[in-house]
């Protein structure tokens, strides 16, 4: 692969990451706790976007309720953390870039003056 080709491939990856992250801002991850009394709403992006709590729910102990708004924020978040993951996975597991030495190759050129070579030509 030549040094054009990983460019192109750059910018296409580039494009595909932004138009990835634009569908994730659109898409909704729902979570709501065991006792279904609280609701997170969070986009694939990790926006929160909404949070309903069951009234009966908050006339508990206080420390319970933090606990569990807590918890179920958590939950909402790593779930989104996860869909964005498997995203950015599904764009560069077809990838075909080259090692490191590859490109230092591409870049150098295929002749490499030893340290006895005189950099001056005399």
């Amino acid at each position: 692969m030549d040094l054009n080709e990983m460019l192109k491939e750059a910018q296409k990856l580039q494009k595909d990451m932004e138009n990835i992250t634009k569908q994730l801002e659109t898409e909704e991850v729902l979570v709501t706790n065991d006792a279904s009394t609280i609701r997170v709403s969070v986009t694939g992006s990790g926006k929160f976007q909404k949070l309903e709590i069951n009234d009966e729910f908050l006339k508990g102990d206080p420390r319970a309720v933090e606990k569990e708004i807590l918890a179920t924020f958590q939950k909402a978040v790593e779930l989104a953390r996860k869909k964005h993951e498997e995203a950015m996975k599904q764009i560069t597991e077809n990838l075909s870039l080259p090692s490191f030495d590859e490109m230092q190759a591409q870049v150098k050129g295929p002749t490499r003056r030893t340290s006895t070579e005189s950099r001056f030509d005399v």
